[in-house]
């Protein structure tokens, strides 16, 4: 473009500064800097009532250019009402305030402060996307000029602004509106109220944390209710915690009542509020009374149990409901292996896969001897792809010989479509750490497998098989 005419320049810049999204400003040092040539025919002293020659300016090379230009957006930036280039001009000098010259920046700075008392709130609510850059500035300590910012965002004029978008934005400008809201012990009910009215949980959970931590303590009492029965796990736990911390009367019998909730989150929260001795006692209660939380009675077992408790879960491995079932296998499981260990045998062949995932887990913890021999045959008979695959990590984990073997039947067979994956993998662990040590049994099964299935293997898992097959082990 350096035999174009400054008209041309000028409109080429023009063109590119309007379509130049805000939140792009902060790289413009980067993206939308021009040689000399570029800004030719474009003064700072002419045409006084259009702004984009000063913004062009504004990210010029030269230091005392770019000072210049800041002390003419300070100047006009008031009187330029109409300007199709104001917000970029105003969101210029917002950028300038990070410039690595010490005066261009000290000027840019000063004249955001002049102009916070003139301009109109919607100048800038528009603004509200470089905030964030502002905070996050390495070369500049600027959160305090942002907090300024953010403090003309709450002057009365500015709040309805603030809340149709929290009402209807895209998700980061809710939140960047949010934290204006929120920000230096900040109290703005009905934006809280517009966040936590939104679908998504990220804006809700953090309105919620805002409300506790900012809402007066006459307006957290009435609203912690409404917050306990909220549908989110997460704001249901941060009620309980502000009922805890405010001393209300009725907390600890809302900590009680979150003992059985359906979140492990607000059970976690509960449990830390009452102590174990409580939640274990509740639990207990719960299960007596055959009440209709019992996944959740088990689950505080599963982790605050004795030894005896196992005898009380016991009694639901035979429930209608798998969740039920699996909760229990997990308590028994956990807290008396040895005793129910024929359960957990007999859990294996549940037709849940939930259940079968925690019979394998807690087999894979305890007793081997009952479920070694028929594990193989059980992992041939399934057909459901979740139970083989639990059934294999269990033998995997008690005796890798025999899943050597049932790894070689599914393959043969086709029915684990990751067999030959999952056999390299048992392979790599054998040899790494020496435990895939095979009988004279074994090996022969091994050779003969291989005499008859081995030519579609992968060629690093067919040579392994076969120094296994050769009696020797080592890669």
């Amino acid at each position: 473009m350096s035999g174009t005419s400054p008209a041309a320049n000028a409109a080429f810049l023009r063109a590119q500064l309007l379509a130049l999204p805000l939140q792009r400003l902060p790289h413009a040092d980067g993206d939308w800097r021009f040689d000399t040539h570029f800004t030719r025919g474009l003064p700072l002293a002419e045409n006084a009532g259009e702004l984009f020659p000063v913004v062009v300016h504004a990210v010029s090379h030269d230091g005392r250019v770019r000072e210049r230009a800041i002390a003419v957006l300070r100047e006009r930036l008031p009187r330029s009402a109409a300007d199709p280039a104001r917000l970029h001009a105003l969101g210029i000098l917002l950028v300038r305030c990070n410039d690595w010259v010490d005066v261009v920046a000290c000027a840019a700075e000063s004249a955001i402060d002049s102009l916070l008392g003139v301009l109109d709130a919607e100048d800038w609510f528009a603004m509200l996307p470089l905030l964030a850059f502002l905070d996050r500035s390495r070369r500049r300590r600027l959160t305090q000029l942002a907090g300024r910012v953010r403090s003309r965002l709450r002057r009365p004029d500015a709040v309805p602004l603030l809340c149709r978008t929290i009402e209807h934005a895209d998700l980061p400008l809710a939140h960047a509106a949010l934290d204006t809201a929120t920000s230096d012990g900040a109290f703005l009910q009905e934006c809280i109220t517009a966040a936590l009215a939104r679908r998504e949980d990220s804006l809700r959970h953090a309105a919620a944390r805002s409300f506790v931590r900012t809402a007066p303590h006459g307006v957290l009492v009435d609203r912690v209710p409404d917050l306990s029965a909220d549908r989110s796990p997460f704001i249901r736990a941060v009620a309980l915690r502000a009922r805890y911390g405010l001393g209300l009367p009725d907390a600890h019998n809302a900590a009680q009542a979150a003992v059985l909730d359906r979140s492990p989150l607000v059970r976690t929260v509960a449990r830390e509020i009452l102590g174990r001795a409580a939640s274990r006692a509740i639990a207990l209660e719960e299960l007596a009374h055959d009440g209709s939380s019992a996944v959740c009675a088990l689950g505080i077992l599963a982790t605050d149990g004795e030894a005896e408790d196992a005898r009380i879960a016991g009694r639901r491995l035979d429930d209608d409901l798998p969740r039920v079932r699996a909760a229990a296998v997990r308590v028994v499981a956990r807290l008396s292996p040895d005793a129910f260990a024929e359960d957990l045998r007999v859990a294996l062949a549940d037709r849940s896969p939930r259940v079968v995932r925690e019979a394998c887990r807690g087999l894979a913890r305890g007793p081997h001897a009952l479920v070694r021999d028929d594990l193989r045959a059980r992992i041939a008979a399934t057909t459901d792809a979740t139970v083989r695959r639990e059934l294999l990590r269990l033998l995997i984990a008690i005796d890798r010989e025999r899943a050597l073997l049932a790894l070689l039947d599914l393959s043969a067979a086709g029915i684990h479509e990751h067999a030959v994956a999952w056999l390299a993998a048992l392979l790599r662990r054998g040899l790494t750490t020496g435990s895939l040590a095979l009988t004279p049994t074994g090996m022969d099964h091994v050779a003969s497998w291989l005499r008859e299935h081995g030519d579609g293997l992968p060629a690093w898992v067919h040579d392994q098989l076969m120094l296994i097959a050769a009696r020797d082990p080592r890669p």
